[in-house]
């Protein structure tokens, strides 16, 4: 029961915003995504890296060798 909490915990807000995009889409397809993919690319990317390296614990010595 515990796997099947974790499974909808991860991917439930992911097909969420799937959702959300797809109707989005098909409300006004003349929308305009460079806001957003400019945005995942320069913020959220760099935050989802900085989030893992500083909640796993990795230090530096794997990076040096």
């Amino acid at each position: 029961m515990e796997l099947l909490a974790k499974l909808f915990e991860v991917l439930f807000p992911v097909f969420l915003t799937i959702a959300i995009g797809y109707w989005y889409g098909k409300k006004d397809p003349r929308f305009d995504t460079k806001f957003i993919t400019t945005f995942a690319g320069n913020f959220g990317l760099p935050a989802i890296i900085f989030y893992s390296l500083t909640t796993t614990n990795i230090n530096i010595d794997l990076f040096l060798r």
